[in-house]
């Protein structure tokens, strides 16, 4: 979609500015599964991006890395 990184990162920079946090975005590109070496190499350092957009089954290949959400989704899914 045509400026979807732009219309992304200004409403993140706007939350941020309103709750005075410092943020870092880093679009990564889903061209050549760009994606899937990040999460490895992320998981085997146990480093990395705070917030991942992970590709429709990978999510269940890291769970045991990742850090619930429970407590921030349930309130948002009623």
């Amino acid at each position: 979609m045509p400026n979807a990184n732009n219309a992304t990162k200004k409403l993140i920079e706007e939350w941020a500015a309103r709750e005075k946090v410092d943020v870092s975005i880093d679009f990564i590109t889903s061209q050549g599964n760009k994606l899937l070496p990040t999460g490895a190499a992320e998981s085997q350092a146990k480093s990395g991006h705070d917030v991942f957009a992970f590709p429709t089954w990978l999510p269940s290949r890291y769970a045991d890395l990742l850090v619930p959400m429970n407590d921030v989704m349930e309130p948002l899914i009623k």
